[in-house]
């Protein structure tokens, strides 16, 4: 999505260096590895593939909402499809600061 937010494309599938055909519609890729989630998207080819590009098509229609949230998150997608992901890679789906909260300087004195 980035090309797509940086106004460089329209369309993810217009970006030269994109993986998007290769998921989207099978294109032959060296540098594109399997990715373990988009093989969760469906078992049925042509339908992980559709399913993909609907994906896709509903973040470029939303993308007054993907400001600054997709610098937040590590996962997209349906509730559902979050909480698979989040259970089955044990992963969360925000991006979460660690440590304390910084010092006010104001109260250093």
């Amino acid at each position: 999505m980035n090309p797509v937010r940086a106004k460089i494309v329209e369309d993810p599938k217009d970006y030269k260096w994109s993986s998007y055909r290769a998921y989207a519609y099978g294109k032959a890729d060296p540098l594109v590895d399997s990715h373990p989630i988009y093989a969760e998207l469906s078992k049925d080819e042509t339908d992980r593939r559709k399913k993909y590009r609907d994906f896709v098509r509903g973040m470029i229609r939303e993308r007054s909402a993907m400001k600054g949230e997709m610098d937040r998150r590590l996962i997209y997608g349906s509730e559902e499809f979050v909480d698979v992901v989040r259970r089955e890679h044990k992963v969360d789906a925000v991006i979460r600061h660690r440590g304390r909260p910084g010092k006010d300087h104001k109260d250093s004195n």
